[in-house]
């Protein structure tokens, strides 16, 4: 009998473990590992990812020999992480918990009969024979993929004027860089009540990172849960794998990623230095 696949959670801590090796050519070690990320270039971040054995540092070139001391043979958590950090002057940006969906979602009890789901795209790649409606949805009411027109983009738009500008940017809605596969509750007038939607994880190409937001008269009914739920159900579908990140101190947020079951991969913790 062949060996079962590791779970999704463990494929993504895998994911991290085998990232950070790329960047430094050569194997992660028990403890504590800084590395240089080129991305962060001029940031003056850093990031501690804790994984089973090390727990690895992703900072900007420019901290990471400030940061030199925090590598050791013992994993820090996030808190210790950050601890250390703030000694060597760095401030605390925030907390976060990652999430991987390892089973089919859990069905939120939400408050949607009168809403429609709809499912978006503008991946013109996406095979349309795997279009097929879900059994199950809303009022009986299952959309079939359809592209990202003129109609979407202003009802898009509408969300946004009406959302609080930071949950927009947690979010990560933006017209401009819209993610390649989304999912909107919607009401009988055009109104988007709860959006969801995922973008590729640069670690793993077949992990979605997933986003939420809510309309705020939509609040209260469990819809951003119920959103989330029909945008996994339909990635799933397709072969995708869910990734679900969000501030520790977003309490409605983390009620999201639990009422659906995603398992608790890690939790991170991110500083900034000044920069010049």
């Amino acid at each position: 009998m062949s060996p079962a696949s590791p779970p999704p959670s463990a494929r993504y801590l895998a994911a991290l473990r085998e990232s950070a090796e790329s960047m430094l050519g050569e194997p992660v070690r028990p403890g504590t590992m800084v590395v240089v990320d080129r991305d962060r270039a001029g940031t003056g971040t850093a990031t501690c990812y804790p994984t089973p054995g090390a727990s690895i540092v992703w900072c900007d070139a420019d901290v990471a020999e400030r940061l030199s001391s925090v590598a050791s043979s013992s994993p820090l958590s996030a808190a210790e992480f950050v601890a250390a950090a703030e000694r060597l002057g760095a401030q605390l940006v925030g907390y976060g918990h990652n999430r991987v969906l390892d089973a089919a979602p859990r069905r939120p009890d939400a408050d949607a009969d009168e809403l429609v789901v709809r499912h978006v795209t503008g991946d013109k790649a996406i095979d349309k024979a795997i279009d097929e409606a879900i059994d199950e949805g809303i009022g009986g009411n299952v959309g079939a993929i359809e592209p990202i027109g003129e109609e979407v983009i202003s009802m898009l738009a509408a969300l946004i004027a009406d959302c609080d500008p930071d949950d927009v940017d947690e979010a990560d809605l933006d017209l401009d860089q819209l993610d390649p596969a989304i999912t909107l509750l919607v009401a009988s007038d055009g109104t988007i009540a709860a959006y969801a939607s995922g973008r590729p994880q640069e670690l793993d190409p077949l992990l979605d990172d997933v986003a939420v937001l809510t309309h705020p008269e939509w609040r209260g009914r469990r819809l951003g849960a119920l959103a989330v739920y029909e945008f996994v159900r339909r990635r799933q579908s397709e072969g995708r794998r869910l990734l679900y990140r969000c501030n520790v101190d977003n309490l409605a947020s983390n009620r999201v990623a639990e009422t659906l079951g995603f398992t608790l991969s890690t939790t991170i913790g991110a500083v900034s230095f000044p920069t010049e």
